[in-house]
C-alpha cells in the first residue's frame, strides 16, 4: 500500500497537473472547470487538443455536463453521434455539442456519406450566435495552442 508520504506526493502532483489544466483557458464558473479537470483525468488526456477543446466546450452548459454519458462513450473513448439528437438537447446545448463534435474530429453532420444533420448548421454562423460565444472561442483556442499565445492580436508579422 502507499504510505502517507507517496499519496500526498500523488495529490500534489494531481493538484500541480489540474492547476496547468485551469491555466490554459479561462472558465465559465466551477461546475466548468470541475467538469472539464473530471473528463480530462478520466480519459488520460492532458495532451490531447482535441479532448481538451471537446470536454471545454461540453461543459459549457448544465445540460451537457449532466448527459455526458450520451455524449461520450468513455468505453470506448469516442463521441456518441446519437447524442445530437436526444430529447434533453436544447438549442443551445445542442450548438455547444456541435461545435464540440466538431472540433473533436470534424465532423459536420456527415457520417461516412451518410447525412444526419444539415453541414451549415456547424457553421460559425449558425453556432456562435449566442451568449457562450466568448466560452466557446475559448474551446477553439484549446484546439490550437500554438496559434494561441494570448498576445496582442496582430503580434504576428505575415
Amino acid at each position: 500500500m502507499f504510505t502517507e508520504k507517496h499519496l500526498s506526493q500523488i495529490k500534489d502532483s494531481l493538484k500541480t497537473a489540474n492547476d496547468k489544466l485551469c491555466a490554459e483557458a479561462l472558465f465559465m464558473n466551477d461546475a466548468h472547470r470541475e467538469f472539464y479537470i473530471m473528463n480530462i483525468q478520466k480519459t488520460n488526456s492532458f495532451s490531447d487538443p482535441y479532448r481538451k477543446a471537446l470536454f471545454y466546450a461540453l461543459g459549457l452548459t448544465a445540460e451537457t455536463r449532466n448527459n455526458i454519458n450520451s455524449l461520450y462513450d468513455f468505453a470506448d473513448n469516442a463521441i456518441d453521434f446519437d447524442g445530437l439528437n436526444r430529447p434533453w438537447q436544447t438549442g443551445t446545448s445542442a450548438k455547444v455539442t456541435k461545435l464540440a463534435f466538431n472540433l473533436y474530429n470534424g465532423f459536420c453532420g456527415d457520417l461516412g456519406g451518410e447525412p444526419i444533420d444539415y453541414p451549415s448548421d456547424y457553421t460559425p454562423y449558425n453556432l456562435f450566435g449566442n451568449e457562450l460565444m466568448n466560452w466557446m472561442f475559448e474551446a477553439v483556442k484549446l484546439l490550437y495552442p500554438c496559434y494561441n499565445n494570448r498576445g496582442p492580436l496582430y503580434s504576428a508579422s505575415y
